[in-house]
Parts: structure tokens; C-alpha cells; sequence
């Protein structure tokens, strides 16, 4: 099956994978077009293939599946587990998406806009104090004292895989670090997949900045809490403990920096947090793993 992606016209292809199919006649079998958090309300139009020849074509979108679930929902006794997962991932469509807006107005013209919305209104403070064991500056996560780091940033980038950027802003004359993430040593201009992970060490230096992103791409939503563990030598030893929630924590505490776009902030980020939460208790009863 091909997938073409709103207005960027992305295409992705997915061949037919026998373990996904249902058991009852009429089987239906499953194809899985991955979208990120500004694609929500994007037109997806499937093209089913047989050899090279068309069997069907259709247009679909996200947007249009939360709205029918939610309405099927009402109607009878569903899931709660399951609604709370779609509701969550709606709000994270429309939190997320008017915050990058905010960031990057090139971003409104290639994407939908998504808008449909369940919460209005979060518990910052309680989110913050939940995700404060991942900030950076919580005992243990941070040791850049005996390096030529500087200082340390953080972005999340969601209009491609969830990838989680750690920079490692360095002392002018510095040499570039030495790197691993967990027991895996990153160079310059490579990646190496571990898992579902990729890890990559990127020179994104500019006159003046020398600096070296780390980025952990690959982060599903329930694995946003996970912690990766980056250490090396840069002058000096260092050590990083890191995480999305790491992200999250920090837009919060720092959500004024973001001027009249704060709220949008914070709202990208307990948004996050939320559909993070809802998707552990959906995988919890649904008797997933990790």
C-alpha cells in the first residue's frame, strides 16, 4: 500500500505483513502509515496495490478517526482506556502543532491545521513536579563541572520521528568531544540504530558557538520517560541523563523565555506529558509491552 501526506506529499510504502490481519472472515489486513504531530489533520491518501495493479484508493485522516471513535464512543459503552489514548493524542496534535507554528511560520503553509481538542486547561505545576527527576538539573542528571561544556540545550523535533537534541555547547578553542550514548561511542557525521533507537553526533558549531547535537530519534509515546545516559570527554569527563520529559520540564520552567507564545509552551509540554500517560495505561490494559 502507498500513503501520500497532505499537502507535503510524503509517500510512504507499506507491504503486507502476515501477522497483521484478523482472524474472521472477512479477513482485513493491515498496512501502517506513520504520521508525526503536525500531520494530525493532513489528507492521507492510500493507494492499495496487487502487483502493479490499483485495487482501491482512499482518502483518510486522523482527525476523521478520533471523530468517529469519539462518536461510536458515545453511543455505547467503550474502552475508557482507549478514549482517554485518542483524546490525548488529539490534544498533542493541537498543543504541539500551534506551538512549532509559533516557532516556525514556514512550518503553516506544508501541514493541515488540526482542530480538535478535548483539554483546555492543565495542571502545570503538578506536571512540572512529576518530571522534575528528569530535569537536568536534578542531582545526578547533569556533570559538566571538569569539561569544556559550557552549556547544554535541549529540543524535541516532531515533524519527523520524535528525535530528542541534546547540545553540547562548547568553550571557544575546545576540541570536539568524544561521545557515547550508553555503551555505544558516536563519531561526527555517522548513526548507529540500536533497537528501535537511532543515535547520531552532529557539528551544528556556527562562529563564535562551537557546538555538538547528540540526537536520539525513534522516541514512541510511551517511551517518552525513558532516560538515555550520554558520556565522553570533552576537556574533561561529563555526564548527561536525558529524556523527552527532559524537554518537557523545561519548557515549562522556562516558558517565559518564549514571550506571548509561553502558554503555547506549556501546553506543548503537559500535552506531551498527558498523552505519554494515557498511552501507558491503554498499553497497561491492552496487556502490551513496552
Amino acid at each position: 500500500m502507498e500513503f501520500t501526506i497532505g499537502e507535503s506529499s510524503e509517500v510512504q510504502t507499506d507491504t503486507f505483513d502476515e501477522n497483521f490481519h484478523s482472524s474472521v472472515t472477512p479477513t482485513n489486513f493491515g498496512f501502517t502509515c506513520y504520521l508525526n504531530a503536525l500531520q494530525m489533520a493532513d489528507t492521507i491518501h492510500a493507494v492499495l496495490y496487487h502487483g502493479k495493479d490499483i485495487v482501491s484508493a482512499k482518502d483518510y485522516s486522523l482527525e476523521e478517526y478520533i471523530r468517529y471513535y469519539d462518536r461510536a464512543d458515545s453511543n455505547q459503552t467503550g474502552n475508557v482506556d482507549a478514549l482517554r489514548v485518542i483524546r490525548a493524542m488529539s490534544d498533542y496534535g493541537y498543543y504541539m502543532q500551534m506551538f512549532q507554528f509559533s516557532q516556525k511560520p514556514s512550518l503553516v503553509s506544508k501541514y493541515s491545521e488540526f482542530k480538535r481538542v478535548y483539554t483546555t486547561q492543565y495542571d502545570y505545576t503538578g506536571i512540572m513536579n512529576a518530571t522534575n527527576s528528569h530535569s537536568l538539573n536534578a542531582e545526578g542528571n547533569k556533570s559538566i563541572a571538569d569539561s569544556r561544556i559550557s552549556s547544554v540545550g535541549l529540543q524535541l523535533a516532531v515533524y519527523s520521528a520524535t528525535t530528542l537534541m541534546v547540545n553540547l555547547h562548547m568553550e571557544e578553542g575546545a576540541d570536539a568531544p568524544t561521545i557515547k550514548v550508553g555503551s555505544t561511542t558516536l563519531t561526527v557525521g555517522n548513526s548507529v540504530t540500536r533497537g528501535i533507537f537511532t543515535w547520531s553526533l552532529v557539528d551544528v558549531s556556527e562562529e563564535g558557538d562551537p557546538c555538538y547535537q547528540v540526537c536520539i530519534s525513534g522516541i514512541s509515546t510511551h517511551n517518552l520517560d525513558m532516560q538515555f545516559t550520554i558520556t565522553g570527554n570533552a576537556g574533561g569527563s561529563f555526564k548527561l541523563v536525558v529524556s523527552a520529559f527532559s524537554y518537557a520540564n523545561s519548557l515549562l520552567k522556562n516558558a517565559s523565555s518564549f514571550g506571548d507564545n509561553a502558554l503555547k509552551a506549556k501546553n506543548a509540554a503537559a500535552a506531551l506529558y498527558m498523552f505519554h500517560e494515557a498511552e501507558v495505561a491503554y498499553r497497561a490494559s491492552a496487556g502490551l509491552g513496552n
